[in-house]
C-alpha cells in the first residue's frame, strides 16, 4: 500500500491517557498554500462551521462545499469511540485551531486525544484510506524483555482486529489484555478506530497498515499510529 507522497513523523511523546475530560492537542499538517481565492477561504469556513455545528448531536459527521474546482471542500471529523459525550468541546478547538492556523491553506489534519478533524479542496476523501495523513507516537521508554513484549502487542492487536469487524458501523475497538512474564507489566490496554466513512473492508485495510507501522516502536511501552482514517495504540 503506497503512502509514498506523504510523510510519517516520529515522535518520541508518551502515549496520551486512553481517557480525559478535556482535549489535548497532539498534531496538525496543512498544506497546500493558496491567496486571492475568496469562495475558497469562504467554503473551507463553511465547512468548519458545520463541522462544528453537528459536533453536539453526533460522533462523526462529513460536511461538502460545493463548487468548481479548485473551490470544492471536503471535510470531516470522527470522535474517539469512548469519548462522543466529550467531544463537542474537542471539535470547537479543532476548528478553531484550524481557522486561526491555517487559513490560508486548502488541507488540514488536526488530531487531539479525543478528536481527529480533516479538510480537503483537492479530493473527495470520503470512504478513501488514500490521499492521507499519519504521524507515529511512542513512549522513550523501553520494555523489558522486547521479544515478550512485542509478541504481547501482536496478541492484543489480533483480537482487536476480530472485535472491530464486529463493531458494525461504529469501527472502534479497545481492549485491556493481562500479560505474564514481563518483569514489572501485568496487562497492556490497545485500542483501533477507523473513521466512519469507510467500509468494513477499507477499515481493516487501514488498521493492517496502521499495525505494520508498529515495526518502529514495537519495543516501547506505548505507540500510537495515527492516520487521517483510522488509528492503533497500545499502552502499558
Amino acid at each position: 500500500m503506497a503512502f509514498s507522497n506523504h510523510f510519517f513523523l516520529l515522535a518520541l511523546l508518551l502515549l496520551l491517557p486512553m481517557a480525559s475530560s478535556t482535549a489535548k492537542f497532539i498534531y496538525q499538517k496543512c498544506d497546500k498554500s493558496f491567496a486571492g481565492n475568496d469562495t475558497l477561504t469562504s467554503n473551507i469556513k463553511t465547512v468548519l462551521s458545520n463541522l462544528q455545528a453537528k459536533a453536539s448531536q453526533t460522533g462523526f459527521t462529513t460536511s461538502t462545499a460545493t463548487g468548481t474546482p479548485p473551490d470544492q471542500v471536503y471535510g470531516l471529523f470522527q470522535c474517539r469511540g469512548n469519548a462522543v459525550s466529550n467531544c463537542s468541546d474537542c471539535v470547537t478547538a479543532a476548528t478553531l485551531k484550524l481557522s486561526n492556523e491555517c487559513s490560508s491553506q486548502s488541507v488540514a489534519y488536526i488530531w487531539y486525544d479525543l478528536c481527529f478533524l480533516r479538510f480537503s479542496n483537492v479530493v473527495n476523501f470520503f470512504g478513501s484510506m488514500e490521499n492521507g495523513e499519519g504521524v507515529i507516537i511512542d513512549s522513550p521508554l523501553n520494555a523489558l524483555n522486547p521479544i515478550a513484549f512485542a509478541t504481547a502487542v501482536a496478541n492484543l492487536m489480533s483480537q482487536l482486529v476480530k472485535n472491530i469487524l464486529n463493531s458494525g458501523t461504529n469501527l472502534y475497538a479497545t481492549a485491556v489484555a493481562n500479560v505474564t512474564g514481563i518483569e514489572g507489566l501485568s496487562s497492556m490496554t490497545g485500542e483501533l478506530q477507523c473513521t466512519q466513512d469507510l467500509k468494513s473492508s477499507t477499515c481493516i485495510s487501514c488498521i493492517n497498515w496502521a499495525i505494520s507501522q508498529f515495526d518502529a516502536c514495537k519495543t516501547r511501552r506505548s505507540c500510537t499510529v495515527l492516520h487521517s482514517s483510522c488509528t492503533a495504540s497500545f499502552t502499558s
